[in-house]
């Protein structure tokens, strides 16, 4: 008489199948929270549309000093801790060779591409008719 495992067989597949489903809602809960821990972004050049690294960013302080929150990778990507950022406080991002990029807490949160434009640009083609 031959021995057939087909049940124990389906039983396996079945925690498997379960085990996956756990696995990927247990990721997409840590994905979100981690949305919600840090602040994403992409800082970009207005005029060629490239990425710009190393661009400082900075907080307003209630004694007008600014405070440095980091500063973009070297593809322009913007990763800050929320528990870092004040509420309230105007954001700052300089680069030489681009004008300061300023703007409210709020707006900085909710931006994930910024765009600076460059100081020494706007007016290419200016005088030709």
């Amino acid at each position: 008489m031959p021995l057939h495992r087909t049940g124990t067989t389906k039983r396996y597949t079945r925690t498997s199948r379960t085990a996956a489903f756990f696995l990927v809602v247990v990721l997409v809960g840590l994905t979100a929270a981690c949305a919600e821990l840090a602040k994403f972004g992409q800082l970009s050049d207005r005029e060629g549309a490239f990425s710009i690294g190393n661009a400082k960013i900075e907080q307003q302080q209630d004694d007008d000093s600014w405070k440095q929150l980091g500063k973009t990778d070297g593809h322009g990507r913007i990763w800050i801790l929320k528990k870092d950022i004040d509420s309230g406080g105007r954001i700052r991002i300089t680069k030489s060779g681009y004008y300061p990029l300023v703007m409210e807490e709020g707006e900085f949160l909710q931006d994930d591409n910024l765009l600076m434009t460059p100081s020494g640009g706007g007016d290419w083609g200016a005088g030709y008719d």
